[in-house]
C-alpha cells in the first residue's frame, strides 16, 4: 500500500471533511472527495481512492479549470507540509515526481525521469 495516510491526515491537510461515496465503508476502501478553496480563491476538487491507488486533482479559477492531475497505479504520496497557511504534498512513481502546493496558492513542480536506452 502506497497511500499510508488516513482520513484524519487528509482532513487536516485539506482543512475540510471529505464527501464519502459510502458512509458505511472504511476510508481505505472508500472514495473520498475533498472540495475546498484556498486563500487566493482557487477551488480544488480532490478525489481519492486509497485501495485502488487512484488520485485525481482538479483546480479551478472561477469557472475555468486550470489543472487536472490524474495519478493511478503504483505511486507514493507524502504530505510535506500541513500547516494552516502552507500545505504541499509529493507524489512519486517510477517515472517521476510532482510536488503540489495547495496553500496559500496553487503551484505544481514536476520532475520526469527518462530511462536510459
Amino acid at each position: 500500500m502506497m497511500i499510508e495516510q488516513d482520513a484524519l491526515d487528509f482532513s487536516q491537510f485539506f482543512q475540510c471533511d471529505p464527501i464519502l461515496l459510502d458512509e458505511n465503508v472504511p476510508f481505505f476502501y472508500n472514495e473520498a472527495v475533498y472540495d475546498f478553496i484556498n486563500e487566493v480563491d482557487e477551488r480544488f476538487s480532490v478525489r481519492l481512492q486509497p485501495s485502488s491507488q487512484d488520485l485525481k486533482i482538479e483546480v479551478f479559477t472561477g469557472e475555468e479549470r486550470m489543472a487536472y492531475l490524474d495519478f493511478t497505479g503504483d505511486f507514493s504520496l507524502e504530505i510535506l507540509s500541513s500547516q494552516k497557511d502552507f500545505s504541499k504534498l509529493r507524489i512519486k512513481n517510477s517515472t517521476g515526481s510532482a510536488i503540489i502546493h495547495f496553500r496559500p496558492k496553487f503551484k505544481l513542480f514536476i520532475d520526469v525521469y527518462f530511462p536510459d536506452k
